[in-house]
C-alpha cells in the first residue's frame, strides 16, 4: 500500500501542481523586477534622501544574520537591503 502512495519525480515537470510552485516565467519577471529596481532604490536612498546606517560593520562577512527593524515605516523593508554590502531575502 505504501508504494502506491510514493511518486518519484523525474524533472521539476513531473511535480504535481501546488500552489507554492513558482512559474519560470513568473521567477524571470520577479528577476528583471530586482535587477532594474535595487538600483533605483539605491541611488534613491543614498544619493537623494542622503540616508545612512549604524552599526552596519558590526554584520558578519561570511555566513547568516538576522537583522530585525522596528518598522517605522513600509519603507524599512527597501532601506535595509540597500545599506547591507551582502545580498539579502526578505
Amino acid at each position: 500500500m505504501e508504494d502506491e502512495n510514493k511518486v518519484a519525480a523525474k524533472s521539476p515537470g513531473d511535480l504535481p501542481d501546488s500552489p507554492y510552485r513558482i512559474s519560470a516565467a513568473k521567477m524571470t519577471f520577479m528577476s528583471i523586477c530586482r535587477f532594474l529596481a535595487f538600483p533605483l532604490v539605491d541611488i534613491f536612498f543614498k544619493v537623494l534622501n542622503r540616508s545612512s546606517a549604524i552599526g552596519v560593520e558590526n554584520l558578519p562577512k561570511e555566513g547568516g544574520a538576522l537583522i530585525a527593524c522596528n518598522h517605522i515605516s513600509w519603507v524599512d523593508t527597501l532601506i535595509v537591503p540597500v545599506f547591507s554590502a551582502k545580498r539579502m531575502s526578505i
